[in-house]
């Protein structure tokens, strides 16, 4: 409405000032025929300039406003081009412009120029014909062609690039025409990503599954993969060969399906604990199970189950083991070892019955022996009195060696019983040292006691300890000459309080290489081996070959 008032002011204004020119020229023309006719052509160009300059007067502060509102628009929009000329230049990823019809560069952004060490001055208005020669340009070209006749977006693909500092590159490419308002295509825009590195964590990955796959295909254990649902989603060879069949009769298979149906319960239990991240020990631990193969034979397995969490999703492996074989071997050891001890208690209880039926008569021999040494003395006669002594001698060691036997074979057999009572272990040393004093001190020999402070008594079998050291303490008088032999005993440090009780020499000993029991310079080593067998009764540990230790 201001407009329509606004007009209609310029007007009248315009009329008013043709009616004075009018009057004006009609008096002019009165008085000077001439100068009216002159006054009359210039006036329709005196009115319009009348009205041109009370339009441009009315309409200037508003013309002034339009200006200043246009010139901000563009300082706007010239900002946000800078701005996003700025975010393209510092963007990572390699961004030209190619002219659609010429396939020339029109532009690029900075990225794009340090990795070719080229500027957009050297580039533009050239082709990668003109840059890189035919054999390079040539599958470049072809790409830029087929995305100006597509509509969408052209993925190019991988490629290798060498930058202006040498450095090999991996550039992933897509490109995409720009067209104007009528659907033709002006510029080609190529965006190229550096795909290196993340094409070598690819091939590391790669060769890492493959790696991984060779251990798991080459394993000897059977191995299969659980979804959720308890089904098998794959499986590794030995897998196959442990249940039989092929591939397929085991994927897609449920996991309870391979397993014995009275066993299938206790597994499924487990199973649903593994399912929602049970780690229980009871759960997760290996265990026996009875397996079923594909052509319902039955046999034993060991099975492992492992959780794998998978981003929102778990698998679970399972590991198997046939053990048929270990089964059958461990029947054939049990079989074996009862055989042994049979044996061995039938050796024993020979040897008891036989030790018992030599003794009777070496006894005889014995107490014949000691009267026809009497007579043989009564009568003066050296000679006889030497065989008899030697008879003597004999008996005595051979009676000896069959109480020896006697004893170990009552050991073996497990006829001793051990009676543990209070004992002064001091005492006892003392006294088993008095007694074979002149034993060891026959070869030379001199027998120290080395007792340390020791509790007043210790529950132990005082037989039994005393029979230790008299057997340790002989074998060590029996071959050792002109040395010492000690017997030890003391408090040995620990968290549970010991005693140790040695006999040491520094006789021939037993080496290394032979077995203990070795007969060695005319030992029968069976003094050495009911030694231990008492140790072992006593539970107190074990005898050295060539220093005899065992511990309370």
């Amino acid at each position: 409405m201001a407009v329509i008032w606004r007009r209609i002011r310029i007007t009248l204004i315009a009329l008013s000032s043709g009616a004075v020119m009018m009057l004006w020229a009609l008096q002019r023309f009165e008085s000077n025929p001439q100068a009216g006719l002159l006054a009359a052509a210039w006036l329709p160009w005196v009115i319009l300039a009348v009205t041109c300059g009370i339009t441009l007067f009315t309409t200037l502060p508003k013309n002034r406003a339009l200006y200043a509102e246009s010139y901000a628009i563009g300082k706007v929009a010239e900002n946000r081009a800078q701005f996003l000329a700025s975010i393209i230049d510092n963007l990572p990823a390699i961004i030209f412009v190619k002219d659609a019809d010429t396939l020339e560069y029109v532009t690029m952004n900075k990225t794009c120029e340090s990795f070719f060490g080229r500027s957009i001055e050297e580039i533009r208005g050239k082709t990668d014909h003109d840059l890189y020669g035919a054999d390079a340009a040539d599958p470049v070209t072809a790409a830029d062609r087929l995305a100006l006749t597509q509509t969408d977006v052209l993925d190019a693909g991988e490629a290798t690039m060498t930058g202006i500092t040498g450095e090999v590159k991996t550039l992933h490419t897509r490109k995409v025409a720009i067209r104007d308002s009528d659907g033709r295509a002006r510029y080609l825009l190529g965006i190229s990503m550096d795909v290196t590195e993340e094409q070598r964590i690819r091939a590391a990955l790669k060769e890492s599954e493959a790696r991984f796959q060779a251990i798991i295909s080459s394993a000897e254990l059977g191995i299969v993969t659980l979804n959720a649902d308890g089904r098998i989603v794959s499986t590794n060879q030995s897998a196959i060969d442990l249940f039989g069949g092929d591939e397929d009769d085991l994927l897609e298979r449920h996991y309870t399906d391979f397993i014995r149906e009275t066993e299938r319960e206790t597994s499924t239990d487990r199973f649903d604990a593994m399912r929602k991240g049970s780690d229980d020990e009871e759960v997760i631990r290996a265990r026996e199970f009875t397996g079923i193969r594909v052509n319902g034979d039955v046999f034993p397995m060991w099975r492992s189950v492992a959780r794998v969490d998978i981003e929102n999703e778990f698998l679970l492996a399972v590991m198997f083991r046939d053990l048929t074989e270990e089964k059958a071997a461990e029947q054939t050891l049990i079989a074996a070892r009862e055989q042994a001890e049979d044996a061995n208690r039938a050796k024993s209880e020979f040897l008891a019955t036989m030790s018992h039926e030599l003794r009777t008569p070496l006894n005889a021999i014995i107490g014949f022996g000691e009267l026809l040494g009497e007579d043989a003395k009564a009568e003066g006669d050296e000679t006889a009195v030497s065989y008899v002594q030697h008879i003597q001698d004999a008996g005595g060691q051979l009676l000896s060696l069959i109480d020896d036997v006697l004893d170990l074979a009552k050991i073996e057999a497990g006829q001793v019983e051990v009676e543990r009572r209070p004992t002064d272990l001091a005492a006892l040393a003392t006294q088993t040292a008095n007694t074979l004093r002149g034993v060891v001190e026959k070869n030379g020999n001199q027998l120290v006691l080395d007792v340390g402070e020791l509790p007043d008594s210790v529950d132990t079998d005082a037989v039994r300890v005393q029979q230790i050291m008299t057997n340790l303490l002989s074998n060590a008088a029996k071959f050792t000459e002109n040395c010492t032999v000690t017997l030890s005993l003391q408090p040995e440090p620990g968290v549970q309080p010991m005693l140790a009780i040695s006999v040491r020499d520094t006789g021939i000993g037993i080496p290394e290489a032979k077995p203990r029991a070795t007969v060695l310079s005319g030992g029968r080593g069976i003094r050495l081996t009911e030694g231990r067998q008492h140790v072992r009764e006593l539970v107190f540990g074990d005898t050295d070959a060539s220093v005899a230790d065992f511990y309370l």
